[in-house]
């Protein structure tokens, strides 16, 4: 029999899985009107239809905000802890259907896992105040390059209000997620109105601090281009312009960004990033983290081996010839830095050359110091910011994760493939690697119940991480802890961050 939740938001209709778990699809957590703040549903008795999935989020589809919601119904507990879980999009939005995790809370029958949706690109993050028309509406439009966070907050609100009538317990929720789903939630813990509804934070490859934290004036370039190819100068245009247009208009700014066009090769941070608007995330945010402000609250952070290592692909059928050209595509990714064009440009050779003195230390090529730069620099280092800061006043567990099927083919742990892992996706593991990946998920699912990773399945102790004693697990077939990974390249490249002066 399919289940009927009866919750303050109204009575869900989910479906009862074949491997005995409920799942209840396209819950809608909040509304929302075109750059405005999302409102959080209000409370109501109107059956509602859980069986079939909501809207993408990347369509600008005024229902998207809605979530799926796992449940294993085997416990019946009022005190499940809540992981709230967030898909990578590069900020694009995008579709909650693309994780399943009926066989996570299978294995799990104590935490209830929710998937929401945001608004992705200029639905999620867009720069009005350059339109005619917007001073005058300036109190509505003002969050409007931080949408995206705001849903994923309102999605927590909704949680806070409605999780009980599903078993959950609102005290124990875990925010996490994978590339700018886990951004999203570093940067909730940026936002103080958030950290009433979250007990914990589980951030997976989050690149969340410098280049990934943008400030209006470089948000309001990708603005002002989008609303050139569209011809519109006026607020009340913008509003009225269809979503199909915008749509279209964003393939356009994306030409033009992969054709190197000015004025998207002077810009180094991601597109649709957050942004230090001085309404949502302030710009002493990260100082008042780094000060105490997640007292009380636990972190797992890490990221894996080989992140961006794909993205050199067309670079590796000659590894030692083409180590140069490796090279000039860090460079270009962080010109700013490594650049003779960028802030750093004093530094940046030497930079690259003491970088490549470690080869000899980590048995490394000059084409994998490529990657690693990369990998380092975008979403590492990064890691290593936040976990410092907070390690500070609170229990912070670090890993660098080398473990998945990459390695059937040779190479190292790529972006996003330990997803399928966590959420217990096995069907494409070997029977040889089965036990690595219970192992990988029940760290992830541990973490979510207790704020402490160790399980006996690890079999060693995994130490906390602080910025004294670097403790980092190496996540293999064999995981061990480590006093840090690579301390001599992440010394030498932490102080190009602009947080890092902070700690």
């Amino acid at each position: 029999m399919d289940p009927v939740i009866k919750a303050r938001s109204g009575r869900y209709h989910g479906l009862a899985l074949e491997n005995g778990t409920w799942v209840f699809r396209g819950v809608k957590f909040a509304n929302c009107e075109r750059w405005q703040r999302p409102v959080v549903v209000s409370a109501g008795e109107e059956e509602i239809d859980a069986t079939v999935f909501g809207p993408p989020s990347d369509g600008g589809d005024p229902d998207c905000l809605n979530a799926v919601i796992y449940v294993n119904p085997e416990s019946d507990a009022h005190n499940k802890a809540v992981y709230m879980w967030q898909y990578g999009s590069a900020q694009m939005g995008g579709n909650n259907a693309q994780h399943d995790f009926s066989n996570f809370v299978k294995k799990n029958p104590d935490i209830i896992v929710v998937c929401p949706n945001h608004r992705g690109h200029f639905f999620g993050s867009i720069n009005l105040s350059s339109l005619s028309g917007y001073e005058e509406k300036k109190e509505i439009y003002d969050a409007s390059q931080n949408l995206a966070r705001l849903d994923l907050l309102a999605c927590l609100k909704w949680i806070r209000e409605n999780i009980g009538a599903f078993g959950g317990d609102p005290e124990r929720v875990t925010i996490g997620g994978h590339s700018s789903g886990s951004n999203n939630c570093t940067c909730l813990m940026l936002m103080e109105e958030a950290h009433p509804y979250f007990k914990r934070a589980a951030c997976q490859a989050s690149f969340c601090a410098d280049t990934s934290l943008q400030y209006p004036d470089t948000a309001d370039i990708v603005s002002q281009e989008l609303f050139k190819g569209l011809k519109i100068t006026a607020l009340e245009e913008a509003l009225k312009t269809p979503a199909e247009a915008i749509n279209e208009a964003l393939k356009g700014v994306f030409a033009r960004l992969m054709a190197g066009e000015q004025p998207f090769c002077d810009i180094e941070y991601k597109l649709f990033s957050p942004v230090i608007d001085q309404v949502v995330i302030f710009e002493d945010a990260f100082e008042k983290l780094a000060h105490g402000g997640m007292e009380g609250k636990e972190l797992l952070i890490g990221n894996n081996t080989g992140e961006y290592d794909g993205q050199y692909e067309r670079f590796m059928d000659d590894r030692e010839v083409n180590s140069e050209k490796a090279l000039d595509f860090t460079i270009a990714q962080n010109f700013g830095k490594l650049s003779d064009r960028g802030w750093n440009r004093e530094h940046a050779k030497d930079i690259i050359r003491e970088y490549y003195s470690h080869n000899a230390l980590y048995g490394r090529d000059d084409f994998t110091a490529a990657m690693d730069l990369k990998n380092d620099l975008m979403l590492r280092c990064d890691s290593i910011i936040y976990a410092n800061a907070m390690s500070r006043y609170a229990p912070v567990y670090m890993y660098l994760n080398d473990f998945g099927i990459d390695r059937l083919k040779g190479r190292r742990i790529s972006h996003g493939s330990e997803c399928a892992l966590i959420a217990r996706n096995f069907e494409k593991v070997p029977e040889e690697m089965r036990a690595g990946a219970e192992r990988l998920s029940d760290l992830f699912a541990a973490f979510v119940r207790s704020g402490d990773p160790n399980t006996e399945a690890l079999s060693v102790h995994w130490p906390p991480y602080t910025a004294e004693e670097p403790n980092t697990l190496l996540i293999d077939e064999e995981p061990h802890a480590e006093k840090g990974i690579r301390n001599e390249d992440l010394a030498l490249l932490m102080p190009l961050l602009r947080e890092w002066t902070i700690i």
